[in-house]
């Protein structure tokens, strides 16, 4: 078999593999490069680090979408790809300046003879307005019959808000929050994991995190900033964006597609020999 023919059949069935991972990611478990930014916020793709010149960074918004290169590297910096010129400082590493929600999914490294993977998922913060004094219900929903979690926790900046343990069961207080918060009895067959904020002070006005742990590892899944008015009594809540409690994509598993990834590197090497 010729040399095009093997190109244009590896060709063909791109979009088949990318489907291949994407169901791998949704089914499988385990670890991987895993980064969470808030939007407007900087963020580092790819460390500062050697590789091959051409080496190539891109995005896999989904495996519907053709992969999109993102950073180059060459002259022994990497460089931003078209499209990506002010978004990108040249440099040993690859950071963006501004995270913008259209820059969440997945970006394979080609260091050759090394592929590397991580997933980029971008959070956007609501407001959400409570008066002193008063109490407000912080939205976060999980579809826990899908997907299996092992803890929700919610945190104040770094502070510990509440965290509670499914298995074996168990409930922890951040000290400044012990009989203020709460939490459906019934949260993790309900899916509701939201929190219940009473007796609101002037100092709890921050963002508050609601995370799950469906592995080792904790993942946002809603980010809720909290404004404090001065007026007394209590408010009603108010959200300024229509789906502040909409979830997130199922969770992706990393491993497998670096397995894949490299089987993929070892492939196109053999085929531009």
């Amino acid at each position: 078999m010729s040399r095009m023919n093997l190109y244009n059949m590896a060709r063909a069935w791109t979009p088949y593999m990318m489907l291949l991972l994407f169901l791998l990611r949704c089914i499988s478990g385990g670890s991987g490069a895993y980064v969470e930014t808030l939007v407007g916020e900087r963020v580092t793709l790819v460390d500062p680090e050697r590789c091959p010149s051409g080496s190539l960074l891109q995005h896999q918004l989904t495996p519907q979408h053709a992969p999109q290169h993102v950073a180059i590297f060459r002259k022994g910096q990497w460089s931003p790809a078209s499209g990506y010129e002010d978004r990108l400082t040249p440099g040993g590493g690859v950071e963006f300046k501004q995270a913008m929600i259209n820059d969440e999914g997945i970006y394979i490294l080609n260091c050759s003879p090394i592929a590397k993977v991580l997933e980029l998922k971008v959070l956007v913060p609501y407001d959400m307005c409570c008066s002193l004094g008063g109490s407000v219900k912080l939205p976060c929903y999980f579809k826990t019959r899908e997907e299996a979690i092992k803890s929700v926790r919610w945190k104040r900046g770094s502070e510990l808000v509440i965290e509670h343990r499914f298995e074996p069961k168990k409930i922890l207080y951040g000290d400044r929050f012990r009989g203020r918060v709460k939490m459906s009895q019934d949260a993790y067959n309900r899916g509701d994991l939201s929190l219940t904020l009473q007796s609101v002070h002037s100092r709890d006005q921050d963002q508050f995190f609601c995370q799950v742990q469906a592995s080792e590892k904790y993942y946002t899944q809603t980010v809720l900033q909290l404004r404090v008015s001065n007026a007394n009594g209590n408010q009603s809540l108010l959200i300024t964006e229509s789906n502040a409690a909409t979830p997130s994509p199922t969770l992706w598993t990393i491993s497998v597609l670096s397995v894949l990834l490299r089987i993929s590197s070892v492939a196109v090497l053999i085929l531009t020999i």
